[in-house]
């Protein structure tokens, strides 16, 4: 099986002390970059936190910055990022949910 890249995409809130405290993390993988992005600009739009301001739009990860309008308080980053689907076949010994082997 070849190995093959996916994008995903994820929002996490400025300026919060829990590391760690994702506000939304998309579990849908995209095949490219661009539904990706997508993805995150519609969630975006839908939380009414315009504009979207992208900082960085080449490679395998994608930053920008948007907040609720009128509170800058209210500040998050967007990330949409790549990996790679790992090589081989799936297992089938029943082990898809395990963390470390377990």
């Amino acid at each position: 099986m070849d190995r093959r890249r996916v994008w995903a995409a994820a929002m996490f809130p400025i300026g919060q002390a829990d590391v760690f405290g994702e506000l939304w993390d998309g579990d849908q993988l995209h095949w490219t970059r661009a539904a990706a992005v997508a993805e995150i600009e519609d969630r975006v739009i839908k939380m009414g936190l315009l504009p979207l301001d992208w900082t960085r739009a080449e490679g395998d990860l994608i930053i920008g910055r948007t907040q609720a309008p009128g509170n800058e308080k209210l500040a998050y980053a967007v990330m949409v990022r790549s990996a790679w689907l790992p090589g081989g076949e799936p297992p089938t010994t029943g082990d898809e949910g395990a963390i470390g082997g377990e």
